[in-house]
């Protein structure tokens, strides 16, 4: 998994320069505010939270705290789960091309 990075400024639009505004969502780069009040980028977030090992602590200075977004399930086991899944229907597609020769 990528390291997530966090992206500077409060939320305010003060610092940062990565666009801390309201309307970050519709840009290409957007980003997501945690639980404990820092900033993501979204792309970063989904590929920490969402592929193993499903945890991700906040890398700004001091803080440390696990990072929780409500677009994301709470339970680790939940995400462990789908994430077997994918891989499980990944594999069996591959088995069937193989078979079927459309390697």
């Amino acid at each position: 998994a990528e390291q997530a990075a966090v992206v500077s400024g409060s939320g305010d639009g003060a610092g940062g320069g990565h666009g801390t505004g309201h309307k970050a969502a519709a840009e290409p780069h957007a980003i997501e505010r945690i639980y404990c009040g820092h900033w993501f980028h979204s792309r970063c977030l989904d590929a920490a939270l969402t592929q193993p090992p499903f945890r991700l602590d906040c890398a700004h200075p001091g803080c440390g705290k696990p990072v929780h977004h409500p677009k994301y399930a709470d339970k680790t086991a939940a995400l462990e789960k789908k994430w077997s899944m994918e891989q499980a229907k990944k594999r069996e597609i591959g088995e069937l091309a193989g078979l079927m020769g459309m390697e």
